[in-house]
This record gives C-alpha cells, structure tokens and sequence, in this order.
C-alpha cells in the first residue's frame, strides 16, 4: 500500500471526518466565547477547511472511478449480448439444430430470417 493510499484512507475515514468536524467545532466556539486565543481558532478552522476540501475531492475522484467502472462493465455486457445475438442468428441462418433455451426469446425478433 502506497502513501497516497493510506493518506486517502484516512483522509476519507468517517472517525477522521467526525473528529476534525468536532474539533473544528470546538475551537470555533471556543474562540467565539474567548475560551482559547484567536490563533488556535484560526488555524484550526484552516485545518478543518483543508481537510473539508482533501474529503470533496477524494469523494469525487472515487465516485468517478466508479462512474467509470460501471460504464465499462455495461459496455461489455451490451458486447457480450451483440455477440451472443449474432451466434443465435448465424445458427439459424445454417438451419442447425443446436438451439440453446436462451435463443427461445430470439424467436419473436422481426429481424431475425424465418
């Protein structure tokens, strides 16, 4: 596992997500009620604000990958079928005997010879 995977695991872990969002929270508060000095405040908010954008964009990323995914996979499957289809009529064409049951749909398809 290479850095830039274990920065993203932890980058989009929900325990990291919860304590930052906490966190952040708390120092804003805490500096709003003058609990903690201003300086905290400030580069806890920056902190929580990076992280709040690192979280955006590895969210994005992974739902783009799966976007992705997901269109290869029915491409092939839509392939897989075109070729499947092509076999059944090419079978008919030739008058062989070997039907298979899936070709049975096959038999109301107006393109197909009769």
């Amino acid at each position: 596992m290479s850095v830039r995977d274990v920065a993203e695991q932890i980058a989009t872990s929900p325990k990291v997500a919860g304590s930052v969002s906490a966190l952040t929270t708390g120092s804003g508060v805490g500096t709003v009620f003058d609990l903690i000095p201003n300086d905290i405040g400030k580069l806890a908010t920056l902190i929580g604000i990076i992280l709040s954008v690192v979280l955006i964009y590895t969210h994005w990323r992974r739902g783009r990958i799966q976007y992705e995914k997901t269109r290869l996979e029915i491409e092939i499957l839509r392939q897989r079928e075109a070729e499947r289809i092509e076999a059944a009529r090419k079978r008919r064409e030739q008058h062989l005997d070997g039907r298979r049951a899936y070709d049975c749909a096959l038999e109301d398809d107006p393109d197909l010879p009769s």
